[in-house]
């Protein structure tokens, strides 16, 4: 059975992982973030139908803008100023240039997450089905069943804080660590400081 990277060959990966990602992507690396577009794929193609419609009909973006000003300023500002805007003014075509992925290309990252790791259990030999993940939370669980309903309530409590969060231990951790970004050095030392207090506890709890 292969043994596992040492820390600092995981860590040279990693690292490179990332670099890779921005210069080939020209976007930081996140997990949860790609998550979040594929689990939103509906309501993601209606904006964009929306944001088509607007582009091909200059006559809807002319109403809309007018829409928000008059709800923004009211009707004695639009007065006001419309002895200074020219007449007849046409309302040019809306073409963003955006340089997000597409959901597709995020559905295919996390497809992929999954099968690097298949891949790599089946080659080191690792690879194997058991419905006991952990020995340690079954037993704290008190049953096997108990442990996956600890296992489905913290995945949705990880999902709701990394979008508190707006980043999740790649996106914070790799990414913005990485660009010396504040807010992610913050985030990510709450990670950990989290993630070493509850082994500490389980562990304590286990041998009691």
């Amino acid at each position: 059975m292969t043994e596992y990277w040492s820390w600092w060959q995981g860590g040279l990966a990693l690292g490179g992982l990332t670099i890779l990602f921005r210069l080939v992507l020209h976007r930081p690396l996140g997990v949860s973030g790609s998550w979040l577009r594929v689990a939103s794929t509906r309501q993601e193609f209606a904006a964009e139908q929306q944001a088509n419609g607007f582009t091909n009909d200059t006559n809807a973006v002319s109403s809309a803008l007018m829409e928000a000003t008059l709800a923004q300023f009211g009707e004695e500002a639009l007065h006001k100023l419309s002895g200074t805007q020219p007449e007849n003014k046409t309302v040019q075509a809306i073409n963003p240039v955006t340089t997000s992925a597409t959901i597709g290309q995020h559905a295919v990252f996390l497809l992929f997450i999954f099968v690097g790791g298949l891949l790599m259990a089946l080659y080191t030999g690792r690879f194997s089905i058991d419905l006991e993940l952990s020995k340690m939370l079954t037993s704290l669980s008190r049953g096997l069943a108990a442990s996956w309903v600890h296992l489905l309530f913290g995945g949705m409590m990880v999902g709701f804080g990394t979008q508190m969060a707006a980043g999740c231990t790649s996106g914070h951790g790799l990414s913005g660590c990485a660009q010396g970004s504040r807010a992610s050095m913050l985030a990510t030392a709450i990670f950990f400081g989290g993630a070493v207090i509850m082994a500490t506890f389980m562990s304590l709890a286990v041998k009691s």
